[in-house]
């Protein structure tokens, strides 16, 4: 499955994705769908690198949120992670005036997440009726189903929140990766960043983008 497919589908989902993350489930689970890096590119050595985070939402706690777990992730392989928060405090849609910070502030590369959609899943556990004397007819059923109606306690929903993340090259201002990926049953912001960002990282390294330092903290 291709980006410009993956796209096509999160496209075609309405739900305000900020209100995914605010789901209460199971677990959290992270897979990713399509990953892209240039081809032949020389890895980055991430020890002492200075990786500014960024997660794009307009809700300033959460972007706060996700930074900082972004930048707990990278920190784990030796990066030298900065929440741009800390640095673009105010208005970061300022695209100049974020250039300029964050230039001034020595990064190297950013890292960022957008939530691109999500979607409600319905989920289902039938019975098990395969060997059940009434299903061999429809009229034999007809009054087995209509006695027999199953409380809706049978039926729940799942969040499937799909988000887009990114490399870039400060000095270059170069794409070095890119991901997307689905994340289930969100239950903190915190939890689902933390699943997605150690997944790319992960990905940055096996596919020769990332060279793992030593680990601060």
């Amino acid at each position: 499955m291709n980006r410009k497919t993956i796209s096509r589908r999160w496209s075609t989902y309405s739900v305000v994705a900020s209100l995914a993350f605010a789901a209460v489930a199971c677990g959290t689970s992270t897979r990713f769908l399509s990953t892209w890096s240039p081809r032949n590119a020389q890895p980055m050595a991430a020890n002492g690198m200075k990786i500014a985070t960024v997660f794009f939402n307009g809700n300033e706690s959460i972007r706060r949120t996700g930074e900082d777990a972004i930048a707990n992730e990278l920190a784990r392989v030796g990066g030298v992670a900065v929440p741009s928060y800390t640095i673009i405090p105010d208005d970061p849609k300022d695209r100049e005036a974020a250039k300029k910070k964050l230039e001034k502030a020595g990064i190297d590369a950013v890292m960022s997440m957008r939530v691109v959609a999500a979607e409600r899943v319905l989920n289902y556990t039938p019975g098990y009726w395969s060997s059940g004397p009434y299903y061999g007819s429809l009229w034999g059923y007809w009054g087995y189903g209509w006695g027999n109606v199953y409380d809706p306690g049978y039926l729940s929903t799942s969040v499937v929140v799909g988000v887009e993340t990114l490399l870039y090259s400060l000095k270059d201002d170069k794409l070095l990766w890119a991901g997307m990926s689905e994340t289930f049953d969100p239950n903190t912001v915190r939890s689902a960043v933390k699943s997605i960002a150690k997944k790319a990282v992960g990905k940055m390294e096996e596919q020769g983008v990332l060279a793992p330092g030593i680990p601060t903290m």
